[in-house]
């Protein structure tokens, strides 16, 4: 529980008492909303996100229309920043070119003059480099778009209006896509071939109970811009049908001599071929790609174009298997159709997202006959007084004539207030006192020029007012029946599909198919390596060419073989090649004591330039003999074979409670005796014939008596060799060789 400590006096808060676990989650739960809705979801009227309507009503508002020049990028940033969105300007920009890239959407929004980067993925120029218009499709879009149609709000300084949605008349949303993240939730919308969509709204407002069966009729799927495929269709159909589910994707390749060439990419590598480039020939340094020797990218303007090639024509099938197995080339999107809805986020499904946007068109529909009605009242106002007074353009031409100001000749026309002085004759300053215009249609008599005025055809005046009250009937029925609304619904539609068509959208770009996931099944490759392994336990698998200059092992090895070592206390552990990758002289390499399994706190390999052994998969070395000695006097030699187990943790020897292995290393050619070193200095020399050969499982026999003393150190070696013993360096035929059961004596 927390407390808040707050003073009692009067008009200040009293102490509080709130549960932190609820606070915090109410709070969180706020937090996210607002974020998602706000900042991260679109909404699925106008399919916008906030930052994206927001510079789409900056730019109409500025009059920034296809048919005007181009505007320099940043004074767009900076008008949407400092008027409708108090967020940064990089975020703004990045929006702004998005909405001009056809391969990031399918409707461009933004026409934008310079650099805007490209689907490979190279950035676009900076803001103060490039500039910007509304694209000519906008002027469609966005022709309803005006006060009483869509509701308008104060913007972040309350010095301006801004509308809370776009009444874009085709459902953008299904078109574009969209993606974004907030707390809590993610929106992750594919996009749709622009005619295939409005095809499928077309079938769901003219028929009245439409299923899915009939959408996918017309629209099979997504389309996306940069092409490639998605499989296992009805795996994706779970997203139309609740809202959520998964899109499998891939590339197209074509095999041409020993290349596979991929032609086409997947939607989640639009915008980061580069990258995709990168990371393959990343794997194929690495060797992770076994099939691949090289990769070439020829992509540009005019299309993807990335060769990879095999290490010969026999493996080009497998390399392509393996490019959709184990590189991006293949993969699996989430799918959610989250999105704002009367201001909180919510999911829907297709067939709720058409009805839901079926109602916002027909009501922006609606309204726009309203707010056309309104204003076309008024020119029928209007227009009944001009043609009234033409009937009497002579009287009211003398009044105007004879007036002292405007604004006399008005009130004179709306109420009948004239003198005898203004007119030539009684009857007509009787006629005049007649006058009762409206205010509005005293002003627009007022306003015409005298001259216009007596010229002005009343058949022509007829025509234009019966085509006022025509369109004035349309306009209401439209109001009045919601048949009409969707007539003019379908219109839209019917044109847009028109449009869109002699755009070249009408194409599809993306194949749909029931097909599985390619699969890659390594048949096992067997490569040489030259093992490098230093003092400090790190292992090297370098080409055969390459050699570590510094290291304790430097040997020939086969993928396929293993390698093993002891531990200080007794373990024996085995490692197969075949999990280490591949190194370079530069790289640091694998630590071996990181790859021990289970490992104690005090547990440490014995690492030395003849402790590994070597398990090669072919031509084992049968009678190849390990000596081990241990901290408490106890020495054996054990065949090498017998640490050649399926486990990776083995037991290497049998030890006494507190002790550890001191010494265990292969017993090799010209090695003829073990020279034994005590903590306390004491050495003793001794045969290493006199030592039997054990089992792996024995403590195997002493050495010699050592009371209270630890044997620290050993070495194996030949009658030439010389030995350090505490600083000093001893010729091996200087010790005397002793029998196994002696004790241990001072160095002389």
């Amino acid at each position: 529980m927390a407390r808040k400590k707050v003073n009692t006096k009067k008009n200040e808060p009293t102490i509080q008492q709130v549960r932190f676990e609820k606070t915090f989650k109410e709070d969180a739960i706020e937090y996210g909303t607002e974020v998602a809705v706000n900042r991260a979801l679109p909404d699925f009227r106008d399919g916008l996100k906030p930052v994206d309507r927001r510079i789409l009503y900056s730019m109409v508002e500025s009059k920034f229309f296809q048919s005007k020049p181009y505007h320099k990028s940043a004074l767009v940033v900076g008008r949407v920043m400092g008027e409708y969105h108090a967020h940064g300007d990089a975020s703004i920009y990045d929006v702004l070119v998005r909405m001009s890239c056809f391969w990031r959407q399918q409707l461009k929004y933004i026409d934008l003059k310079g650099n805007n980067g490209n689907y490979l993925g190279r950035p676009a120029a900076a803001s103060r480099y490039t500039e910007v218009r509304l694209d000519g499709l906008v002027d469609e879009l966005l022709k309803r778009l005006q006060f009483g149609v869509v509701p308008f709000v104060d913007n972040y300084s309350f010095d301006k209006k801004e509308p809370t949605v776009l009444p874009i008349p085709i459902p953008a949303l299904l078109i574009n896509g969209a993606f974004g993240i907030a707390s809590g939730f993610i929106s992750s919308i594919p996009e749709h071939n622009p005619i295939e969509a409005l095809q499928a709204f077309k079938v769901f407002c003219k028929k009245r109970k439409a299923t899915l069966e009939d959408i996918y009729k017309v629209m099979p799927g997504p389309d996306f811009v940069l092409g490639g495929e998605i499989f296992k269709i009805e795996d994706m159909r779970q997203f139309y049908e609740c809202g959520s589910a998964s899109i499998n994707v891939r590339g197209k390749t074509k095999i041409e001599k020993n290349k596979v060439i991929i032609y086409e990419v997947p939607y989640n590598l639009s915008g980061s071929i580069l990258d995709y480039f990168e990371n393959l020939t990343d794997l194929i340094a690495n060797k992770k790609l076994v099939n691949a020797q090289s990769v070439t990218n020829y992509s540009d303007k005019k299309g993807v174009w990335i060769e990879v090639t095999a290490k010969n024509k026999d493996v080009v099938k497998d390399l392509e298997r393996e490019l959709y197995d184990k590189t991006a080339l293949q993969s699996i999107k989430p799918l959610r159709f989250n999105v704002v809805n009367g201001g909180r986020p919510v999911k829907m499904n297709l067939m709720e997202y058409f009805a839901s946007y079926k109602e916002f068109v027909l009501d922006t529909i609606k309204k726009d006959a309203q707010v056309k009605l309104e204003k076309l009242e008024h020119q029928i106002l209007i227009s009944s007084g001009i043609m009234t007074a033409l009937d009497k353009i002579d009287l009211i031409i003398e009044l105007i004539r004879n007036s002292k100001s405007n604004s006399e000749a008005i009130e004179a026309l709306k109420s009948g207030k004239v003198t005898e002085k203004q007119f030539k004759t009684k009857t007509a300053f009787r006629e005049a006192k007649k006058f009762s215009f409206t205010e509005e249609q005293a002003r627009a008599i007022v306003a015409i020029q005298l001259g216009r005025l007596s010229n002005l055809s009343k058949i022509e005046l007829i025509d234009k007012h019966n085509a006022l009250l025509k369109e004035q009937q349309t306009l209401s029925e439209i109001i009045a029946d919601e048949k009409k609304q969707e007539k003019v619904l379908l219109k839209d539609i019917d044109f847009f599909i028109k449009l869109f068509t002699s755009m070249g959208l009408d194409k599809r770009k993306t194949t749909i198919s029931n097909q599985d996931f390619v699969q890659y099944k390594e048949t096992e490759k067997v490569f040489e390596y030259n093992l490098n392994l230093d003092k400090f336990g790190y292992l090297k698998l370098l080409n055969p060419e390459s050699k570590q200059e510094d290291s304790l092992v430097s040997k020939i090895v086969s993928s396929k073989d293993s390698i093993g070592f002891f531990s200080n206390l007794g373990n024996f552990h085995k490692f197969k090649l075949s999990d280490f990758k591949s190194h370079t002289l530069k790289d640091k390499g694998e630590l071996l004591s990181g790859l021990i399994q289970k490992p104690s706190p005090e547990e440490y390999l014995i690492i030395n330039s003849h402790s590994m052994l070597h398990f090669p998969e072919t031509g084992r070395e049968k009678n190849q003999q390990v000596f081990i000695c241990t901290s408490d006097g106890f020495a054996k030699t054990v065949l090498a074979e017998e640490y050649n187990v399926k486990t990776r943790r083995s037991v290497g020897t049998k030890l006494n409670s507190g002790q550890e292995v001191v010494s265990a290393e292969l017993v090799r050619d010209g090695v003829d005796f073990a020279v034994l070193v005590t903590e306390k200095g004491k050495v003793k020399k001794v045969k290493l014939s006199d030592i039997n050969l054990y089992k792996k499982n024995t403590k195997g026999m002493s050495v010699g008596k050592l009371s209270d003393d630890r044997i620290k150190q050993v070495y194996l070696v030949g009658k030439k060799d010389k030995v350090k013993i505490s600083g000093k360096t001893v010729p091996v035929s200087e010790l005397k060789t002793e029998k196994l059961s002696t004790v241990f004596k001072n160095l002389k």
